[in-house]
């Protein structure tokens, strides 16, 4: 389970940001977008039963994003 969050976490925050450098969608939408990603990707990682997981990584990506531009002040 850590080693998908290890895994996961930063290939959800470099897709989301590819999108947002892309400007396909609206700002607002990037944290829905991150959470289907971490469904798509755990699902396709560790089967179904990985969902919740998945759920939590997108989460995580967004708050780790979100902290990390916080404390650097941008």
């Amino acid at each position: 389970m850590i080693l998908n969050f290890i895994i996961v976490v930063p290939v959800i925050i470099g897709l989301v940001e590819a999108i947002k450098r892309a400007k396909f969608l609206n700002k607002r939408l990037l944290p829905l977008v991150a959470v289907f990603l971490g469904l798509g990707i755990s699902a396709w990682i560790g089967g179904y039963e990985a969902l919740l997981e998945g759920v939590m990584a997108g989460l995580m990506s967004c708050g780790l994003w979100s902290g990390t531009k916080t404390a650097i002040g941008k």
